[in-house]
Parts: C-alpha cells; sequence; structure tokens
C-alpha cells in the first residue's frame, strides 16, 4: 500500500517559509523607518514645508527685528489685505523686468552689439528707466517686507540681493557719471585700452544686475529656519 504523503511536514515548512518572509519584510520596514527618521532629521523643511523645495540657513542675524516688525499693526494691515501683497509682487517683478531691460540696452551699446545710437545718447534714454525702477522696486519691496518680514530680512537670498544691487547700483552711478563729465571717452573712436576698460565695467555691471535678479527670484524657494 502506497505511503501517503506528509502533509504535517508539508505544513510545518510553509509556516517556517512563511515566518522568514515575515521576518525579513519586517526588517525591510525597520530599515526604511530608520531611514525615513534620519531623513526627517537631516532634511526637516523638505519633509515639513510643503511647496519649499530649497532651504536655506540665515544671513546676518535679524530674527528679532523680523518678529517685532511684524507684529507691528503695519503688518497686520499688509497680511490681511489679500490683495495688496499680489499687486506689490506683480508691479515689482514688472519693474525688475523695466530695469534689466534697460540695464542690458545699455550695456550692448557698450560692447558694441548695438550702435544705432552713441553710448551718451543711449543713456540719455535708458538711465532714468533705471532710476526710475528702482524706485519703484525698493516702494514696493518696502511693502512686501513689511508684510512678510520673518521670510525675507533674516533671509541669507534677501541679504545676497540687498549686495549685489549696491554693487549694481554704485556701478550705474560711477557710469552716469564719468559719461556726463566726458561723452568722447565713450566714442567708437576712444583709445583702445579705454574701450576695454569700459568693456570690462559694462560685463561686470551686468553680472552684477544679473545676480539682483537670480538672488531675488531664490528668494521665493527658500525657507528660512
Amino acid at each position: 500500500m502506497p505511503a501517503l504523503p506528509n502533509r504535517h511536514g508539508d505544513i510545518d515548512l510553509h509556516q517556517r517559509r512563511f515566518r522568514s518572509n515575515g521576518h525579513s519584510i519586517g526588517v525591510w520596514s525597520s530599515a526604511l523607518t530608520g531611514v525615513t527618521a534620519v531623513a526627517r532629521n537631516k532634511a526637516p523643511a523638505l519633509l515639513r514645508e510643503p511647496g519649499a523645495f530649497v532651504t536655506h540657513g540665515e544671513g546676518i542675524p535679524m530674527q528679532g527685528f523680523a518678529q517685532w516688525l511684524e507684529g507691528t499693526s503695519a503688518s497686520e494691515f499688509v497680511q490681511k489685505t489679500l490683495w495688496l501683497i499680489p499687486l506689490m509682487q506683480t508691479i515689482h517683478i514688472i519693474c525688475v523686468a523695466l530695469v534689466f531691460s534697460s540695464v542690458v540696452m545699455i550695456e550692448f551699446r557698450i560692447l558694441g552689439y548695438t550702435k544705432s545710437q552713441s553710448v551718451a545718447e543711449t543713456a540719455h534714454r535708458f538711465v532714468p528707466w533705471i532710476f526710475v525702477g528702482v524706485v519703484v522696486m525698493a516702494l514696493t519691496g518696502a511693502v512686501l517686507i513689511v508684510g512678510e518680514p520673518t521670510r525675507s530680512l533674516p533671509s541669507f537670498e534677501f541679504q545676497m540681493k540687498m549686495l549685489f544691487l549696491a554693487i549694481a547700483l554704485a556701478l550705474t552711478v560711477v557710469f552716469v557719471r564719468s559719461v556726463h563729465r566726458d561723452a568722447d571717452a565713450w566714442a567708437d573712436n576712444a583709445n583702445s585700452g579705454v574701450r576695454t576698460a569700459h568693456s570690462a565695467l559694462a560685463v561686470v555691471a551686468l553680472a552684477a544686475w544679473c545676480a539682483v535678479v537670480i538672488w531675488g527670484r531664490w528668494i521665493a524657494y527658500t525657507v528660512v529656519h
């Protein structure tokens, strides 16, 4: 008579395999939990601040002043007026475009990419737009800072924007004074050494304005922690 299969042995074998697989799943689950915990500790802002994918530490300590400003009635008014910040941001960005396009037109003329007008004529045409745009940017930016001081003032990116803005404005003032003092020095037939110096100044000024735009845009994607 043929021997019956040992079903009890098969059942024991399956149970041992199930326990082994369950142990492996538990190990992997524990490992995943550990990695998640480490990630949360290492990058808390990335995981706990939805919508912000870049974080940075604070720049020059201004947290105390920012918190005081946030508690003022002016800040509360800006925060509660829902349409004010979007309006100020729109005007601010339009002025950034106005200033940057004017700067590009001047720098391209200095570098010789456009020659329809002299450098002095180009400066007379576009420099006023730069200063008007900067003034409006300052006014709208002040409203934005009052409305969200803890987001901007302690931010490293904001402080870098202000630094490069100061450099760019200083170079612009130097350029304007030089053109008013001696417009012939900026002519196309000027000494080659002078033209080289002017081209270098144009490149540095354009780089400074580019840095203003880049750092300013980066503020929106950072979280101070």
